[in-house]
């Protein structure tokens, strides 16, 4: 693992990332999700299947203090059955999955580029709120923004998009620790 995470990405897997954050902090937000999305982790089997696409990598001043810097990164998947509950919609156990990943990443990328190691934080609480439903072939456009980071507790926001109807699907704040240095 530590040798997928130290070499660099082809230029092809970055170019299409939109955004000014640094061809690192891009480079973190691919692999982390090809991690999480590892069909050899022992959770979220189904969604290694789904092929998302990180799309943006922001680093701009927060909106209510832009003296405050906001990592928002936008990532896109297409509903597939496997994340599916028995109607062929979109599970809120996979609702859930898709916030912590898309949240644990935008947080890790704010702490890398204030120095912090490249290390994903412990979730101490995700609070979700379960908006619309999203059937198979559905397009998800995942929008998370780091509201702070670098302190004891990090928190960001994370929406999930239906891209192509422009309707909210749901929405989550989680608030992570630090690991500890022991």
């Amino acid at each position: 693992m530590s040798r997928f995470m130290s070499s660099p990405l082809p230029d092809e897997e970055l170019t299409p990332i939109k955004g000014n954050a640094p061809r690192s902090a891009k480079e973190w937000a691919v692999k982390w999700y090809f991690l999480f999305r590892s069909k050899d982790m022992d959770y979220g089997h189904a969604m290694a299947d789904a092929e998302l696409k990180v799309t943006e990598v922001e680093v701009q001043g927060h909106v209510d203090d832009p003296e405050q810097k906001e990592v928002r990164m936008v990532s896109e998947v297409e509903v597939i059955p496997g994340m599916c509950d028995g109607h062929g919609i979109l599970s809120q156990g996979c609702m859930a999955l898709i916030i912590d990943e898309g949240s644990a990443i935008a947080l890790l990328v704010h702490n890398v580029l204030q120095g912090a190691p490249n290390i994903i934080g412990v979730s101490q609480s995700i609070n979700i709120m379960f908006h619309a439903s999203a059937p198979v072939g559905t397009k998800l456009r995942i929008i998370s923004r780091s509201v702070t980071a670098g302190g004891t507790l990090d928190t960001c926001r994370c929406e999930i998009w239906d891209n192509d109807k422009h309707k909210l699907i749901a929405s989550g704040v989680q608030n992570q620790a630090q690991r500890s240095r022991l």
